[in-house]
């Protein structure tokens, strides 16, 4: 308790304000993996992190995992919201966000498919002798 009070008098003190839009326990969000579902900045603008093992992209803009026009409508809304400091709404716009958001990065998905499709034999005719 002193602890929080002697924060908030230094922050006083100094005219710092707590300038975060989600609280500490919300700003990141991991799957099991560990890599992130999406982390909030200080400014409510959210980034993500490819779930492929291996992948650079850990933290990048959270568009990157869109998944199509409802995704883009959400990601709007959060915006929308962080920018009029609706908390609530803002909560409820990137649970929408963390579910419609794709795993894989698009050039995760790009290597996925050419290793699928170089696994796919072609069908070929017998040869007559």
């Amino acid at each position: 308790m002193f602890h929080s009070m002697a924060k908030r008098g230094l922050s006083s003190l100094f005219g710092f304000e707590n300038t975060e839009f989600y609280t500490l326990p919300e700003k990141r969000v991991r799957y099991k993996c560990g890599a992130y579902i999406t982390v909030a900045l200080a400014d409510g603008s959210l980034f993500g992190g490819c779930r492929r093992l291996g992948c650079p992209r850990r933290l990048v803009p959270l568009q990157v995992f869109s998944s199509g026009e409802s995704f883009d409508c959400a990601f709007e809304a959060h915006r929308a919201c962080v920018t009029a400091k609706d908390l609530e709404m803002a909560r409820e716009q990137r649970a929408i966000l963390d579910q419609l958001r794709i795993d894989f990065c698009e050039s995760c998905q790009a290597a996925d498919a050419a290793n699928e499709q170089r696994l796919v034999a072609p069908n070929k005719e017998p040869i007559d002798p």
